[in-house]
């Protein structure tokens, strides 16, 4: 713990010795069913840890329709859920936004989500989030992924009486757990660790399958990025006219979660000989993704014709790569973008990232690479569509990966 979160713990806890926090719930037995009409599923962490509580969210809307159920989050993912709630968050647009449901056919799904509640972060806009969680009338809180020391005073001080810990997992302030045995518990998957909390107050899981519903507003974005982009018909990728993506997403935060720039370019220049060719990842990775396209053979691309905007001529101008463009778009979207040129790809190559989660709740074909021990694999692969969904666990080479990618793509045309 450094200073900071030391004097931030040691004040909140002199301001509940102050004013005590009335009618916590200390035991599981002790929530009722006004606690279960108002629950907040928390997941304030990474992006892949926002995605695992779908199937909790799904869960908690089939077993309680009538609740209010919303979704604590980081801010910077809340437009991945914007779509998926009655309640616009203020760091969004204002207008409603139809649905769009990557796993399902039908449109206009009902909602899950009663509302979304920004995390700005640590320490940060404190007051702004008390407020937004007291709005909403909270009594339950489930802590599935969160941060210490700041989560569980800002839930307390928004009214919040009840709160759950996934196993395996504690907090600074546990005595305000109603399920503190359970950080005995062995560590379970992510997705059946939230799931878990449910069942906790008599949820039984609906699915384990993660899913996403994008704005349209992020579909049209991501169509008009595509359009204005120079990018020429897939070479041999599908069937003449039909618009071939192929994902590769090689960054990542952690450093055991990465790999050489010659074995993605090796990938790189792979996909080039099958369709179009995204680099996604974040701003700080943006150089990582132009190095692996040079590597790969990646050249200046001729310039795009009139009808291209002069801004995407700058912002979106591929290199080639065999002369097929290689398209970097990382940390030039927004996430929810991303996440519908994500949705669009007949294959994503990617670590064990949040972008891979995306893609397994969009449906997209992905092989997911992980470079730590199997324990790491196992706690979180996708749990649905194996054949579509291809894992490797720290694959020997890039035609292992190139082989895997191969099992989800149509014969290459002659």
């Amino acid at each position: 713990m450094n200073v900071l979160d030391a004097l931030f713990t040691a004040g909140a806890r002199l301001s509940m010795r102050i004013r005590p926090p009335a009618k916590i719930r200390r035991a599981v037995s002790e929530i009722d069913e006004t606690d279960r009409g108002s629950i907040l599923v928390v997941a304030t962490t990474a992006l892949g840890d926002a995605v695992c509580v779908t199937p909790l969210i799904e869960s908690l809307r089939a077993a309680l329709p009538g609740a209010r159920i919303g979704l604590f989050v980081r801010e910077e993912f809340a437009p991945l859920f914007s779509a998926d709630r009655d309640v616009q968050s203020p760091k969004l647009q204002t207008q409603e936004i139809p649905g769009r449901d990557f796993l399902q056919s039908a449109k206009g799904a009902a909602r899950r989500l009663t509302e979304v509640i920004d995390y700005p972060g640590k320490f940060r806009r404190m007051g702004e989030a008390i407020r937004r969680i007291r709005a909403g009338g909270y009594r339950t809180a489930l802590l599935c992924n969160m941060n210490d020391p700041d989560v569980v005073p800002l839930l307390l001080w928004g009214g919040v009486r009840a709160f759950l810990r996934r196993r395996n997992r504690t907090t600074i302030f546990r005595e305000f757990l109603a399920n503190p045995g359970d950080e005995a518990l062995p560590p379970a998957h992510a997705v059946r660790g939230a799931l878990e909390l449910g069942e906790r107050i008599g949820v039984r899981a609906a699915t384990e399958r993660v899913s996403l519903r994008l704005s349209a507003e992020a579909g049209k974005q991501a169509d008009e990025i595509l359009k204005e982009t120079p990018l020429p018909a897939s070479p041999t990728g599908g069937r003449v006219g039909e618009e071939f993506y192929l994902g590769l997403h090689p960054g990542s935060f952690f450093k055991f979660k990465q790999w050489d720039v010659a074995s993605y370019a090796e990938i790189c220049r792979w996909m080039a000989g099958r369709g179009r060719v995204i680099l996604t990842g974040s701003a700080r990775e943006r150089g990582l993704c132009e190095r692996i396209i040079r590597e790969a053979g990646g050249q200046g691309c001729p310039a795009p014709n009139a009808s291209v905007s002069e801004n995407s001529r700058r912002k979106f101008s591929p290199l080639r790569v065999g002369g097929v463009p290689a398209l970097n778009l990382a940390g030039r979207t927004p996430i929810d973008v991303a996440a519908a040129l994500v949705g669009k790809m007949k294959v994503f190559v990617s670590p064990d990232t949040g972008l891979a989660h995306v893609a397994f709740a969009l449906g997209t074909p992905t092989v997911t690479l992980y470079f730590a021990e199997a324990r790491e694999l196992e706690m979180n692969r996708p749990l649905h569509d194996p054949e579509k969904h291809r894992t490797l666990l720290k694959p020997s080479s890039p035609s292992a990966v190139i082989a895997e990618c191969e099992k989800l793509l149509p014969a290459k045309s002659p």
